[in-house]
């Protein structure tokens, strides 16, 4: 066999070994994005490398025209492949440019496959032979060349120009791994072109170098694409292992262990309890804790329970189980909080020993719960970075809606994620200011570190410090072990202080401090700790009233204003609502399993006349309860909204005072009346409001909410 023979063959079977790698990946992840393309690239270019080395060896010009137009075919292909392939490699949002450039390539295989010599000669062609220096000879196809092989040479140079484009692109956004295997690319097809030139002018003795340089491309991209799934498989290996040590310590303690979620239900139980109480998990899972407790201590395990999610450290207590043998035994019980990824309680964990036989001792639940407390918390700064990590390569793009405002809202985002300078976002409550949050980190250089997000108005005022700086052991009562706060787990991230025009007047300076010197001090410690946050602060007040009243710091203001956003309410931009209706009401019966296809003009028009003081929240929630009680394809709503002007102006539902806190007052009332003052679970409060039960507590708490207060 020729140099030339075995250097294509083994060049198309790399390429068929890597198109069938990137189909048992694509089948292995089940998805079509990115490694099916590779896959048809890979695949196309072998089919290139086996028509050209039959090219080189033709006798006579219909037989070299017919290898040579077979070639520049799949060549063709290939670059289509490769437009697909580059559009979804780099998540290419303005999706007009590739579908043109796709359509060109589609004319140029349309014009090769009519002309009877192809796009790249004319009718009067020779054969021509051409001695390579080591020896061998290859068949060229010399003569003049049709005139519409401008067509090609333009969408050539149009798909290399939208190279260069996409590695500046790529660039600007961080992927600087990416932006090089796109820049290799540019300069091997570059330099392929360059080289045919020459050897179509009979300057160069060799053969094209478009095969070789097809298979350096794929090479370089597949190694990047191979990199990101093993990646993503160590991190998903680190994931699991760190759910089975939680789970296998959970199960191996000798102590009964007792998990509720926010909304008082049973969420987690260890083979100990189920022993205890007689009964298997999947019939105490769901279950309020009342169910597993003894009549006696009812009260004070929800109290426990209640005081342990609210954030309020509850003291040790005891309260005995309804054993399997029918004796009540008791139970001395401590507590910790159970906090999500970011940062959000979640229910909390409740640690038992058996004290009714004075086998154990304190000093034993002291260690066994240290233990827990510290893997719990080793866990959630591992898992924290982890998930981070995992979502690093999903593009988040939630933004519904054509109004000019949203566009407004995109724009001013598309401004200012790259930089780390503070963003001041203001806005109603519930149109969405923590999504454009997510959006601005997710588009920013920090979009691979934790996005942190905390509730300036749903935290006590004596822990407010300790939440945002964090406390050391010992600073204050409750204090059993050293706390990172929120500033220390957003360290090379983003963090986001919701409702900071909550935030105390005694904590904002402390908290201009931090954000002024790059550093916090813990409650309780003497040094400083170095921190790396991108700010991002969000308002349903007017921040500028709030200095002018003296209820907010002028300096503080002005440190977190540097890139104020405003985010449009619903009733500003309402033909955004068919939109966010159907995106609503298709993600919603998905989650229900059913089909709902259709939405009445009369609903539609309902909705779009309907005032939305609870803006995007308020419709999310709405069309939540019409698709889990609509009984066929068409979206019914639940039940009817309240009236609207023409202008799209809210009718004032009732009188009194028109403060924003009255309103807000008055409103909990009413939906507390509904429910008959039920605040979690299925129907409560919370629910119907779109509040976490806890917030919802905190909230009538200082609007002095009480069942028998004042109404």
């Amino acid at each position: 066999m020729t140099l030339i023979g075995t250097l294509w063959l083994l060049c198309a079977g790399i390429a068929i070994a890597l198109a069938a790698m990137e189909l048992l990946i694509a089948f292995r992840l089940r998805t079509c994005r990115v490694h099916v393309p590779f896959a048809a690239m890979a695949a196309l270019a072998a089919a290139a490398a086996v028509t050209e080395l039959a090219s080189y060896s033709a006798t006579s010009v219909s037989e070299l025209g017919s290898w040579i137009k077979a070639t520049v075919g799949f060549q063709i292909l290939w670059w289509m492949a490769s437009v697909w392939f580059f559009t979804d490699y780099a998540a290419v949002k303005r999706r007009w440019i590739p579908a043109a450039l796709i359509g060109l390539l589609a004319l140029c295989l349309v014009i090769h496959v009519v002309s009877p010599a192809g796009i790249t000669h004319g009718a009067a062609n020779e054969l021509r032979e051409l001695a390579l220096p080591w020896g061998e000879s290859i068949a060229l196809l010399v003569g003049p060349a049709t005139p519409l092989a401008i067509v090609a040479q333009l969408t050539v140079a149009l798909l290399l120009v939208g190279a260069v484009a996409l590695v500046g692109l790529l660039a600007r956004r961080g992927e600087r791994r990416r932006a090089a295997g796109v820049g290799v690319a540019v300069f091997l097809l570059l330099a392929a072109n360059v080289h045919g030139f020459f050897v179509d002018a009979l300057r160069v003795r060799s053969p094209y170098l478009v095969v070789p340089a097809f298979l350096g491309i794929l090479v370089v991209v597949g190694f990047d694409l191979v990199d990101e799934v093993v990646r993503a498989f160590h991190l998903n290996r680190e994931v699991l292992a760190n759910q089975r040590r939680w789970a296998s310590l959970v199960e191996s303690l000798d102590l009964a262990v007792l998990g509720v979620n926010t909304d008082g239900l049973v969420s987690l139980v260890n083979p100990m309890l189920e022993q205890l109480v007689g009964r298997p998990a999947k019939d105490l899972l769901g279950q309020r804790v009342s169910t597993i407790v003894s009549p006696a201590g009812v009260s004070d395990a929800e109290l426990l329970v209640e005081r342990s999610i609210d954030g309020k450290p509850p003291p040790p207590t005891e309260w005995a189980l309804r054993s399997a043998d029918g004796i009540d035994r008791a139970f001395h019980w401590s507590t910790v909080r159970l906090l999500d990824s970011s940062g959000e309680v979640e229910g909390m964990l409740a640690v038992g020993a058996d004290v009714s036989e004075q086998h154990r001792s304190r000093q034993e639940l002291s260690r066994a719960l240290a233990e827990v407390t510290k893997l719990r918390d080793q866990l959630e700064r591992e898992n924290i970075y982890l998930h981070e990590e995992l979502q690093a390569d999903q593009r988040f793009d939630e933004l519904i809606g054509e109004s000019d405002s949203l566009g407004y809202v995109a724009q001013k985002v598309d401004q200012v994620a790259a930089s780390d300078v503070p963003v001041l976002m203001e806005g109603e409550t519930g149109v969405g200011k923590e999504l454009v949050a997510r959006l601005i980190h997710d588009r920013s250089p920090r979009r691979e570190r934790a996005f942190v997000r905390v509730n300036c108005s749903a935290i006590p005022h004596g822990l407010v410090e300790s939440e945002l700086f964090g406390h050391e052991r010992g600073a204050f009562t409750g204090a059993i072990k050293r706390r990172r706060g929120r500033f220390e787990l957003a360290d090379g991230g983003t963090l986001l202080l919701d409702e900071i025009g909550e935030l105390p007047l005694d904590i904002q300076p402390k908290l201009l401090r931090a954000l002024q010197d790059g550093e916090v001090v813990r409650v309780g410690s003497e040094g400083p700790v170095q921190v790396d946050v991108r700010i991002i602060a969000s308002t349903n007040r007017v921040l500028s009233e709030e200095v002018r009243e003296g209820r907010f710091r002028e300096d503080l203001f002005f440190r977190l204003a540097v890139f104020p956003i405003t985010v449009p309410p619903l009733r500003d931009r309402r033909e955004d609502i068919p939109l966010l209706v159907s995106h609503f009401a298709a993600e919603y019966a998905a989650q229900q399993r059913k089909r709902i296809d259709q939405i009445p003009p009369g609903v539609m028009d309902a909705l779009a006349r309907y005032a939305w003081p609870g803006n995007v929240r308020e419709l999310q929630n709405v069309i939540e309860r019409a698709v889990l009680t609509s009984a066929g394809p068409e979206l019914r709503l639940a039940e009817p909204l309240g009236t609207a002007e023409p202008s799209g102006n809210p009718v004032t539902m009732h009188s009194g005072p028109e403060t924003l806190e009255a309103v807000e007052r008055h409103h909990i009332l009413e939906i507390l009346q509904r429910t008959q003052w039920q605040v979690a679970g299925a129907g409560g409060a919370a629910e119907r409001l779109g509040l976490k039960p806890s917030t919802l507590r905190s909230r009538m708490k200082k609007l002095g909410i009480e069942r028998n207060g004042p109404s």
